[in-house]
């Protein structure tokens, strides 16, 4: 909270504090939909990056991280939804649906041989498609250099510490094999 003193009393202060508040509320309510997308893309990315990263993608932060980025890529499908008109105008929007419909009929064709990881699948294709790919081409590209900037900066502090774990690995000999409770075997390390 921010407070300003112009030598008036402290009822003008508590003014002033309101009327900040209400700036910050009117710019997360005009931005919420860039702010959803941004927080998306980097919870899908950390994923990624975990999905990799066996130590993480045994532990319990991987269930977490796939129902947030499934929860917010959900939300932002929605928003995008909502705001259709935005997004009518993107290259092969109309290809995209297409393809998730016919990917659902196939499914559906095709039921007596298991729907679970089709329907997973589709899901996962739709997220990528509409949450991913899809934007509103009508935005200021400013903001999208800002976005892919932060985007950027995580995937190089991901990927540096990736690489200087790697090599202490491989000065150490480090190796192991994992199993997970589902019963996948993981070969993590140098093998030699």
């Amino acid at each position: 909270m921010r407070k300003i003193r112009t030598g008036t009393s402290e009822t003008d202060t508590n003014e002033i504090d309101t009327k900040c508040k209400g700036d910050l509320m009117d710019k997360l309510k005009q931005n919420y939909e860039e702010i959803l997308e941004l927080v998306f893309k980097i919870s899908y990315l950390c994923l990624a990056f975990a999905t990799f990263i066996s130590i993480i993608y045994i532990s319990p932060i991987q269930p977490i991280l796939v129902k947030l980025t499934l929860v917010l890529g959900l939300f932002v499908i929605l928003v995008r939804i909502i705001n259709w008109k935005k997004y009518r105008k993107m290259p092969c929007l109309i290809l995209m649906i297409f393809f998730c419909l016919s990917f659902l009929l196939s499914t559906f064709m095709n039921r007596q041989y298991g729907m679970t990881d089709n329907l997973k699948w589709i899901l996962w294709t739709g997220i990528q498609f509409f949450a991913l790919y899809v934007c509103d081409l009508d935005r200021d590209t400013e903001k999208y250099r800002k976005e892919f900037n932060i985007l950027s900066h995580l995937m190089i502090i991901v990927t540096s510490v990736s690489a200087v774990t790697s090599l202490v690995m491989m000065v150490q000999s480090y190796s192991e094999y994992l199993t997970t409770p589902e019963g996948e075997f993981i070969v993590t390390g140098y093998t030699g």
